[in-house]
């Protein structure tokens, strides 16, 4: 399994500017860094497909279980960050924050950050 760990990045009014990202692995129970051929290899990148679910991988931010703030915001699987500040979030906002990855095998994992 392969999967991105966030950082939130905020400025002095705690509006969230930037999410940092690292790609992690998973198997056999371990967990180390991926690197970019295992990343390549399990997660798709559909920024002009739309013949998938949705575009991936995107993060979204939620003010409550059901309200979606700012959209759903690509970031690239090969890289390290994205500016989320057009998203006009502040921390003290979320409720908690969707990831969501098509991976190559066809299969949509969504993840739900509280």
């Amino acid at each position: 399994m392969v999967y991105p760990v966030f950082h939130l990045a905020t400025n002095e009014a705690g509006v969230i500017t930037t999410v940092q990202y690292k790609w992690k692995k998973l198997v056999n129970d371990t967990i180390t860094d991926a690197s970019a051929a295992d990343i390549k290899a399990y997660v798709e990148d559909t920024s002009a497909d739309t013949s998938f679910v949705h575009t991936s991988p995107f993060i979204s931010f939620f003010t409550d279980a059901n309200t979606l703030k700012g959209g759903c915001i690509k970031f690239s699987r090969d890289g390290t960050s994205v500016d989320v500040s057009s998203a006009n979030v502040k921390t003290s906002e979320i409720h908690h924050i969707q990831a969501a990855l098509n991976l190559t095998s066809r299969v949509v994992c969504k993840f739900d950050l509280y």
